[in-house]
């Protein structure tokens, strides 16, 4: 079964910001002729329709990815059209990156969940410890006994206080490794639920099965 992509084409105004791989390999190969949307990238941002190059690329906000023989299925405006030479290699890479996203996420619940714990038992302990009294035991047996569990209640106090301090040191690493993924500008406002990724293509003024087709031509490196 196809699968749909859900799409916001900026049409009105060109506010929309090139995405890296546009900006970096901005010479595309349509039909067997070389276009170089550089001007279009370098145009991105500003809202001016009557000076915007290019005009048939459009700007097109894909969220997901799914196959057809040409290409991608997308819904424009309401309307199916197929996106030939979609972004396969950035839903590639975005699928990569993701793993490593949600892992660490996954880690730094972890970790705020075994500081939680860590905080509990280091309050336990103290609570604990500040109502003893081993001194006062008259029994040599029991007082031996009330030391070495007091002795027991300062080692927890310490494996909690250096459980916090390696938390906090590995959860500041994960949420750096964090932004940095999100900065990378994939996903649906960067937290990777779905792909998410702005790409021009050409309106071909061409049909297949009814669905206009948009080509966003072969990158040429």
């Amino acid at each position: 079964m196809k699968t749909q992509i859900a799409v916001l084409v900026c049409a009105t105004a060109f506010c929309c910001i090139a995405q890296p791989t546009d900006r970096k390999y901005p010479k595309r190969f349509v039909n067997g002729a070389m276009v170089n949307i550089e001007a279009l990238c370098k145009f991105a941002g500003k809202d001016d329709s009557e000076l915007r190059p290019l005009k048939a690329w459009k700007a097109i906000q894909v969220n997901k990815g799914g196959q057809t023989s040409l290409g991608w299925i997308i819904e424009l405006d309401g309307q199916k059209v197929i996106l030939k030479n979609p972004p396969v290699a950035e839903w590639t890479e975005f699928s990569k990156l993701k793993i490593k996203h949600d892992a660490a996420v996954k880690r730094l619940e972890e970790l705020k969940e075994s500081s939680h714990r860590a905080i509990q038992e280091g309050s336990d302990a103290r609570r604990e410890r500040a109502n003893m009294n081993p001194d006062a035991i008259p029994d040599n047996a029991k007082r031996s006994k009330a030391w070495l569990h007091e002795i027991e209640l300062r080692k927890t106090i310490n494996r909690s206080e250096e459980t916090q301090s390696a938390n906090r040191e590995e959860a500041y690493a994960l949420e750096v490794q964090i932004e940095k993924l999100q900065s990378l500008g994939y996903g649906d406002f960067g937290d990777f639920s779905s792909f998410s990724m702005l790409c021009f293509a050409l309106d071909t003024k061409q049909t297949s099965d009814g669905m206009p087709i948009f080509d966003r031509g072969i990158i040429s490196k």
